[in-house]
């Protein structure tokens, strides 16, 4: 008892301490805090801002609740100051809020919600926001009629923000001709660039893999299909690692043939001069 006595002080005292650095700091220290995995030091900060209004801080303390950094993982209270969040502006907690209600877990499923603050995050040029309503507008997500020329507006404006899957969609559009002529060649460098921008699905792997396959839009490379397979099926990601799978089965079979067809036997040799030539039959 008297060890703790002893302790107990110095926690208060410490208490103390982070308070009077929160009062002190600004934003840039809790963000310095978080890199440096600080986070209950980022967490005190980050809650004296939201509570003062900050929108910026309030996201971000929504996502120390939601990993549980800093604090007691709390999924209510994530909920809680992301909404505060969306609602004084910060596209990044609309943009979350919105795929809160897609998903329907931490909150009532409810697509009109979901596309109020999709579409608003879009709009002020949140750029996940802007591909997923390009996405809805080719898929009938979020319940919304198809409108091609919609998709390409708002996936061109993701991608050209550096959005990976901004840009696989706009390839997308162009392989299927979707309010677009086909335009092959098109496709490929657009499906290039969502893997250069670090496209998180593996759907512009798959598409250009084709596309290496068939040689439709860019030069036939199997090796270069073959390696774009073997990555997704690497990556586990179930919509396109098993047809990627079929395809890498398919060209590995067929690359033997290849090889097959290649060797010369000896009937097939040029004879040398006096050597007689076999004949069939």
């Amino acid at each position: 008892m008297k060890l703790f006595s002893n302790r107990l002080p110095r926690l208060i005292l410490g208490l103390l301490v982070l308070v009077g650095t929160a009062e002190a700091a600004d934003l840039s220290d809790a963000d310095i805090a978080f890199k440096l995995r600080d986070y209950p030091k980022a967490f005190i900060i980050y809650k004296s801002f939201a509570n003062n209004g900050s929108a910026e801080a309030q996201y971000k303390l929504a996502q120390l609740y939601k990993r549980g950094d800093g604090t007691p993982l709390d999924l209510n209270a994530y909920v809680e100051w992301c909404r505060r969040s969306a609602v004084l502006g910060n596209t990044s907690a609309q943009y979350d809020l919105g795929y809160l209600y897609t998903q329907g877990k931490l909150v009532p499923k409810d697509v009109e919600q979901a596309f109020h603050w999709i579409e608003k995050a879009a709009i002020a040029g949140q750029p996940n926001a802007q591909t997923t309503l390009g996405w809805s507008y080719m898929s009938n997500h979020l319940e919304l009629p198809t409108n091609y020329a919609l998709a390409m507006e708002w996936n061109l404006k993701a991608a050209n923000q550096g959005n990976g899957e901004g840009a696989a969609n706009v390839g997308l559009l162009h392989e299927n001709g979707w309010g677009v002529a086909v335009n092959y060649k098109e496709a490929a460098n657009w499906y290039i660039k969502a893997i250069e921008q670090n496209a998180s699905s593996r759907q512009a792997y798959f598409h250009l893999a084709r596309l290496y396959e068939t040689g439709r839009g860019i030069e036939m490379d199997l090796v270069a299909a073959e390696r774009l397979y073997q990555l997704i099926v690497s990556s586990g990601e179930n919509e396109y690692s098993d047809e990627a799978g079929k395809r890498l089965v398919f060209i590995q079979g067929r690359q033997k043939l290849e090889e097959l067809d290649e060797i010369k036997y000896p009937e097939e040799v040029v004879p040398r001069k006096g050597r007689r030539i076999p004949r069939n039959g």
